[in-house]
């Protein structure tokens, strides 16, 4: 699996589940500065207005955790919640980085994967 991300590949639905999930990721350390590079991610990483606008509108109205984590049907979109988690992480210190390990963990992605994923995207 690629870790370079292009969420224009994926479905609408995967898309929104993604943008729902990086709202968790981004408020999971509670920095203020998180949504920030969250959100410059996703955009760089190809998603549309719609994926935007429904990250910001989940930044109103967090989903639950597991609502969130439910929403991620396919293992590219757990590896892309990982990544988000990483990237929110930088701005929002220790608890968002434990965060990331839960995602890892609860998704059950590979080693070789999160290591990955960790020399790429975590500071």
């Amino acid at each position: 699996m690629p870790l370079s991300v292009n969420l224009a590949a994926l479905t609408g639905e995967d898309r929104a589940a993604i943008a729902r999930f990086a709202a968790v990721a981004a408020l999971a350390g509670g920095a203020a500065g998180a949504p920030g590079p969250v959100r410059d991610w996703l955009a760089t990483a190809g998603a549309d207005d719609g994926t935007l606008t429904a990250f910001a509108d989940a930044l109103r109205a967090p989903p639950p955790l597991g609502a969130a984590l439910a929403g991620l049907t396919r293992p590219e979109t757990d590896l892309i919640a990982f990544i988000l988690c990483l990237v929110a992480a930088r701005e929002a210190g220790p608890a968002a980085s434990a965060f990331a390990d839960y995602v890892a963990a609860a998704r059950a992605l590979p080693s070789t994967l999160v290591r990955a994923a960790e020399r790429r995207y975590r500071v």
